[in-house]
């Protein structure tokens, strides 16, 4: 993939809390923007506030400004749920449970027939449904959950389901 491509992917997850972490220092960070042209295109916060269990912004002084700290593209990897979790537990904000479960009781709120919406989430496990061909409010709730649902080659993100320390 480009580093447009993925720039473009980071950017979908920015308001649902996308976090990475960087071969720069091993640590997790919070993703917090994206700035297409500069050296140092992926921004985070780094502060973890122990008090509010959140991270705080740090303010930096480089030239490019930004709050955070700037990465380069090749420094990150996104800690992601791999698609294959659309039908096995996952834990969302201190919750588990299972995405497709989740899911029919959504599709069932907007008047989706379910026999429909099995098979566009069966679809989307066989790698058949290209991103853009889903609802929006699909798309929301996968992106929030951090499914991997642009399909990253598993070397370009990390597991959340493997990642030892969630």
């Amino acid at each position: 993939m480009t580093k447009e491509e993925l720039l473009k992917i980071y950017s979908a997850y920015i308001p649902y809390g996308l976090e990475f972490i960087s071969s720069k220092d091993n640590e997790r960070h919070l993703l917090t923007d994206v700035k297409t042209v500069s050296d140092y295109p992926l921004w985070a916060s780094t502060e973890w506030n122990e008090e509010t269990l959140k991270y705080e912004p740090e303010i930096n002084l480089k030239p490019s400004g930004g709050i955070g700290n700037g990465f380069k593209i090749e420094e990150v990897k996104p800690i992601l749920y791999d698609l294959s979790y659309l039908t096995k537990e996952i834990e969302h904000e201190g919750e588990t449970f299972v995405p497709t479960e989740r899911l029919m009781n959504y599709a069932s709120n907007f008047g989706v027939n379910r026999g429909v919406f099995e098979h566009m989430l069966s679809s989307i496990l066989e790698g058949n449904t290209c991103i853009t061909e889903l609802p929006y409010y699909l798309i929301i709730k996968l992106l929030e959950w951090h499914l991997n649902i642009f399909q990253l080659p598993e070397d370009q993100f990390i597991n959340k389901a493997t990642l030892t320390n969630k």
